[in-house]
């Protein structure tokens, strides 16, 4: 809570100075949070989506033209598909959820931890959609007979990749979160 949110009063019963929070200030505050976590969450979304389509489409069409016969592309590419599937359904779900929240400055502030909640578990998502992706890609490449190089520079490549996902998901996603969480707690227990 910055300290311009709140207004300072005076206590007359303990004769001193007391603070309370400006609302106003406090629900355009969360109306702009639940904007901006809406459009992550969409920008989060769309971006997964394109990028499994695009890069699942060029995977198959290489293997189309060039005559490959690699199970294991064919793998990845379901894998691909099928996790925009997944990513698309959850955001018809959410999007039809999106209306249930009251107008209300607490209602916002659930509305913008719902999205943040989604946001973190689609950050998630990375995790479990990583796994089978390196084993694929790693298979995919020795079934291919590719240098020693190549077949351990793969698993380097994840472990980064995993790391920074990490990163990403505890100081992001988790973080804004907790910070919505607590805003919340705070205000009810103001009140």
């Amino acid at each position: 809570m910055e300290f311009e949110d709140m207004k300072k009063i005076w206590n007359a019963d303990s004769q001193q100075h007391a603070y309370a929070i400006d609302e106003n200030v406090m629900h355009e505050k969360i109306i702009r949070k639940k904007h901006g976590s809406s459009k992550t969450v969409n920008r989060m979304e769309w971006i997964l989506m394109i990028a499994n389509v695009l890069a699942g489409t060029a995977i198959l069409v290489k293997v189309l033209v060039r005559d490959i016969n690699n199970p294991y592309l064919f793998a990845m590419v379901a894998v691909m598909y099928l996790s925009t599937a997944y990513i698309f359904w959850r955001r018809q779900v959410r999007l039809r959820d999106e209306n249930q929240f009251d107008r209300t400055m607490l209602g916002d502030l659930d509305h913008a931890i719902r999205n943040a909640t989604y946001r973190e578990r689609l950050s998630l998502l990375a995790f479990g959609y990583a796994i089978p992706f390196f084993i694929l890609i790693w298979v995919a490449a020795y079934h291919d007979d590719k240098s020693i190089y190549y077949l351990i520079g793969i698993p380097i490549l994840f472990i980064i990749t995993i790391l920074a996902s990490v990163i990403e998901h505890r100081t992001i996603h988790m973080r804004y979160r907790k910070r919505l969480v607590s805003m919340k707690k705070m205000l009810v227990g103001t009140k």
